[in-house]
């Protein structure tokens, strides 16, 4: 379990089957441009991966994505945007 970054600097999660294959999965919401994307961070011995992604307002959400693929997307009560720089 990972991510990795294409050549357009988007973010793409993947997982290592048993037989050594990949298989590369997006959140749905996630953002497509520069910097955007889907990164896990966790993988649970169920199969469970769970981390965050980048939408195409830049703003970060967390994931959940069980072994069947369906994966419920949240925000952490009172997070904030970060400050940007004028």
């Amino acid at each position: 379990m990972g991510y990795c970054i294409d050549t357009s600097n988007v973010y793409h999660g993947f997982l290592r089957a048993a037989d050594h294959s990949f298989k590369t999965f997006d959140i749905p919401d996630a953002g497509k441009g520069s910097g955007q994307g889907t990164v896990p961070f966790g993988l649970k011995s169920e199969g469970a991966v769970a981390g965050y992604y980048t939408d195409a307002n830049n703003v970060n959400h967390g994931f959940l994505r069980a072994k069947d693929g369906i994966s419920k997307m949240f925000d952490v009560p009172r997070a904030r945007a970060p400050a940007r720089a004028p």
